[in-house]
């Protein structure tokens, strides 16, 4: 405690000679030169920097705060995880002022105002030097559309956040309403990440994601927004973008078999042909004036409506770093049923290249995880006009290899067991259903004596058997254990078979499926993680709760068998778990949904009774202190798991269509 209380006293005598080397130099500098530049006067400062004495902004950045009490450093309280919409490493600077001391936010930086119709969001990494000629080609004339910034800062290093407030001061007084705000992560995130947190934080209806080394001609703004309104078919749009010299950079995009990735149009590429160079804007095609549809819009500059944004999922956070995916986004676009555009009307000028990250280490795997994801796939062939050369017309089931057998274990599962099984049935040759309890879930008045579910479980199960080729192994007593069910369904396995094993409230997305046959021709054992819904299909379990991967996946072998009522073991005489021994894929990628905690109250207060006869836990006051609580009051509920600890976030992405049908009937609000 001693040299915990030493070490304070030394930062806090550092803090404070740094604060006197500031307010000295300040008191130096003339009023009005500092106002000029950053829009505040020097007292303005001394105060903002007397406010900020009790967290330095080191403090604030890495996350962690002081507790005046006790003397030392608190662990940072982290943000709940959700879907790819929620980064918990970024920060708002807005809030939390964690600029250098001697460069506050100014208040006529920040917009407070709620009412904005779009949201511009520039992510930023080494864009100190390009941001500023940005600023300065910013067209601020009123176009009837209340507008907001945000600057998403990925740890820039050389100061791209003083960067925009310093030229933003410059044009304080042409200014009508309030800038915007910026956000800064505490580590480098990438390209997706930034622009998710960023269309997190945004309050407009409408998003244009804006890279930093693009100068913006008058009334590019209105254009973009107008034709997203034009047809309610229509889900992003791109605009004209010129290089520096006056030629076209893209004016959308278009498939090439020939490199396998986009092309832009008027730059490498026009009506399937490859050019020489790049066309002049001046000579350029009528065609390539004129709004029309795309295959596909670049990054650089790309409107979309918050709520299909989020439907989509946002930018998928697997492309590490930069490129692909804008191109993923493009296809989830048109894979949700909407259309791509181009309104040349709206013109930007594209430098590219300033952050320097086009030849990063993970571009690799970007191309990979794109081609595995949409090409191999054949899913692709869905969205471009370039018929493919092989002219394969791949389905699900053409695209695995061997025998899939759905293996399900459900006792009282009527809500979801029918979205379940059919979400999945694409990829699923033959079913088994295994129906019933054990002793435990017949004191927790979950089944009968006989093992038989005491809602319509069985009954859904019969006709999901008739529909999808599956067969029932009815209860006629009360099942030992789980083991004893899930070898009930592995006695049905042969070799070479794969097993898929999906409880009955687990729902896959046909993108889900698709990589899931992707993975199978490389590994022999998926552990997949899952999105796992608390209380409503509005909310995620985060932290404990995410810490339940299984073998969803097996390529069947022999001698295998359960022997714990999660994990699979091969009788070899030394009783090894098949994940040690098998090729196994251990991916952060998140394939399927889990709505097990999405039920009726009675039948959450069964599932503890269940749990408190089969391990002896006490969780008798969990659904009234807990989970009734929290809807009242989730502020005071300090640990969402039963075991304790565990989170809440909210969820901002899309359901598969089976659960949408449910959502959309009402059956989910319970």
């Amino acid at each position: 405690m001693k040299k915990i209380n030493q070490s304070l006293q030394r930062e806090q005598k550092a803090r404070q000679a740094k604060l006197d080397k500031i307010n000295d130099a300040l008191a130096k500098k003339p009023n009005a030169g500092y106002l000029n530049k950053f829009g505040m006067t020097s007292e303005q400062l001394k105060k903002a920097n007397s406010n900020s004495k009790e967290q330095s902004p080191r403090q604030i950045l890495n996350g962690r705060t002081r507790n005046k009490k006790k003397g030392r450093l608190q662990r940072p309280t982290k943000a709940s995880k959700r879907n790819r919409l929620h980064i918990p490493n970024a920060r708002e600077l807005v809030d939390i002022n964690p600029l250098p001391q001697s460069m506050p936010i100014p208040n006529w930086f920040v917009l407070k105002d709620r009412k904005v119709d779009v949201s511009i969001i520039i992510p930023m990494y080494k864009s100190q030097d390009v941001i500023k000629n940005q600023i300065r080609s910013w067209d601020l004339k009123d176009d009837g559309l209340a507008k907001e910034v945000i600057y998403c800062d990925d740890c820039c290093p050389g100061g791209s956040n003083a960067a925009v407030i310093a030229s933003w001061s410059k044009r304080q007084k042409e200014l009508r309403r309030a800038v915007g705000r910026i956000i800064i992560n505490q580590n480098r995130s990438g390209f997706a990440p930034t622009c998710n947190i960023g269309a997190n934080a945004a309050r407009g209806e409408y998003l244009i994601f804006l890279n930093a080394d693009c100068v913006v001609t008058p009334g590019w703004v209105k254009p973009l927004i107008d034709r997203l309104k034009s047809d309610p078919e229509i889900g992003a749009v791109g605009n004209l973008q010129l290089s520096p010299d006056g030629t076209i950079d893209s004016a959308g995009s278009e498939w090439s078999w020939l490199s396998k990735s986009f092309q832009h149009i008027g730059r490498t590429i026009h009506n399937g042909k490859r050019l020489k160079s790049a066309i002049s804007i001046d000579k350029a095609p009528k065609d390539l004036l004129v709004a029309g549809e795309r295959e596909m819009v670049t990054g650089c500059c790309v409107a979309i409506s918050k709520k299909l944004f989020e439907e989509v999922g946002g930018f998928d956070e697997h492309y590490r770093i930069g490129y692909w995916e804008d191109a993923d986004l493009s296809m989830s676009v048109q894979a949700a049923g909407y259309k791509i555009y181009y309104e040349p009307k709206s013109r930007i000028f594209h430098s590219g290249g300033h952050s320097q990250s086009s030849g990063h280490q993970f571009a690799s795997h970007n191309r990979m995880l794109f081609k595995s994801r949409w090409i191999d796939t054949g899913r692709i062939n869905n969205f471009i006009k370039l018929k493919r050369p092989d002219m394969s017309n791949k389905t699900i089931k053409n695209n695995k290899i061997g025998d899939v057998v759905g293996c399900v274990i459900a006792c009282n599962e009527e809500e979801f067991l029918e979205a379940s099984v059919s979400s999945a049935s694409p990829l699923v040759d033959r079913w088994v259903f295994v129906i019933g309890g054990n002793e435990y879930a017949y004191k927790a008045g979950m089944c009968d004596e006989k093992g038989r579910p005491n809602d319509s479980t069985l009954e859904i199960a019969h006709k999901l058997g008739r529909k999808y080729n599956g067969i029932v192994v009815e209860p006629n007593r009360l099942w030992k254990d789980k083991v004893e069910m899930r070898n009930a369904y592995a006695s049905h396995l042969k070799k070479g078979d794969w097993m898929f094993m999906v409880d009955g409230d687990e729902v896959y997305k046909e993108s889900q499926l698709w990589r899931i046959t992707e993975l199978m021709k490389h590994y022999d054992v998926l552990i997949m993680q899952f999105w796992l819904f608390w209380n409503n299909v509005r909310t995620l379990g985060t932290g404990a709760w995410e810490n339940y991967p299984q073998e969803r996946v097996v390529k069947w072998g022999d001698g295998y068998k359960y022997r714990g009522r999660n994990h699979l073991f091969v009788s070899n005489g030394q009783n090894e778990l098949v994940h040690t021994l098998d090729k196994t894929w251990r991916g952060s990628e998140k394939l399927f949904y889990h709505y097990s905690w999405v039920r009726p109250v009675e039948k959450i207060r069964q599932k503890l009774f269940y749990y408190k006869y089969q391990s002896g836990n006490n969780n008798d006051s969990y659904v009234d202190n807990v989970f009734l609580k929290w809807r009242t009051d989730p502020k005071s509920v300090k640990a969402t798991h039963p075991m304790g600890r565990g989170g809440t976030a909210e969820f901002k992405g899309s359901h598969p269509p089976e659960i949408c049908k449910l959502i959309k009937s009402g059956k989910l609000d319970f």
